[in-house]
C-alpha cells in the first residue's frame, strides 16, 4: 500500500555557513603517529594521525592514509 500524506511536510531549516575564515598560522613542526602509537617525522606506509603544530600553539591532528 501506498501511503500520500494530506499535506505536504514542511522543514526548518537553518542555514549554516563557515565565517570569518583566518589564514594558516605558520608551521612550527608536523609529527605522524601510527596505529601501534609509534611517532615519527616522516610518514609511515598505511594509516597515520597528523599532528600539526602552529607558531600561535595550536595543534590540529588529521588522519591521513599513505
Amino acid at each position: 500500500h501506498n501511503y500520500y500524506p494530506s499535506e505536504p511536510a514542511s522543514f526548518n531549516v537553518t542555514m549554516t555557513g563557515v565565517d570569518g575564515v583566518q589564514t594558516a598560522s605558520g608551521v612550527i613542526s608536523v609529527r605522524y603517529i601510527n596505529v601501534a602509537g609509534i611517532e615519527s617525522d616522516k610518514p609511515f606506509s598505511g594509516v597515520n594521525i597528523v599532528v600539526t603544530t602552529h607558531a600561535d600553539g595550536s595543534q590540529t591532528a588529521t588522519k591521513v592514509i599513505f
